[in-house]
């Protein structure tokens, strides 16, 4: 089956069941949220989100800075402007009382479900089975994290009438 981008109404209705649950103070759904909005505002693979350290994110005042390896094993620096996806990752981050992380090396997305390993990092298989819950919850079949990456560059192609704009 060939994973494709989530339409307008599938982004949105994903988003929403996310960002409900995350509003409740449910801080897995605050992490997720912020894994989501990476993931769908940037187009990043997804090891290059899930691996990120703290040492690889600059928040700055109206943007973040995410750094590190990407495939292939070159180093690329990658801007995100979205409030969204600021005010999603400080949330988080504040929540769990890890603002400590920044310039660290320790995991930016750690595990919360289970009281002694809450400070592992987080697997992208974990994430993945929960965003099947929340795709469910939202009334979708089948879906993909890789969709996120679609989605992301069929919004790109649409805005600005380039597939090449992508990268």
């Amino acid at each position: 089956e060939a994973t494709k981008a989530w339409t307008d109404e599938e982004l949105r209705a994903l988003t929403d069941v996310i960002c409900q649950k995350a509003a409740s103070g449910d801080l897995v759904a605050k992490r997720d949220l912020t894994l989501f909005l990476l993931y769908t505002s940037t187009g990043l693979r997804r090891e290059e989100v899930i691996s990120l350290r703290g040492q690889d994110v600059t928040v700055e005042e109206d943007r973040i800075i995410l750094s590190g390896r990407v495939k292939g094993g070159r180093y690329r620096a990658r801007e995100v402007r979205d409030p969204e996806v600021r005010a999603a990752l400080l949330d988080y981050l504040t929540s769990s009382n890890r603002l400590r992380v920044f310039r660290t090396d320790e995991p930016l997305w750690t595990r919360h479900n289970h009281t002694e390993l809450s400070d592992d990092a987080l697997s992208s298989h974990a994430l993945v089975r929960n965003l099947k819950l929340y795709a469910r919850q939202a009334g979708l079949g089948h879906v993909h994290l890789h969709q996120a990456r679609h989605t992301y560059a069929r919004i790109v192609a649409e805005e600005t009438g380039s597939m090449a704009a992508t990268h």
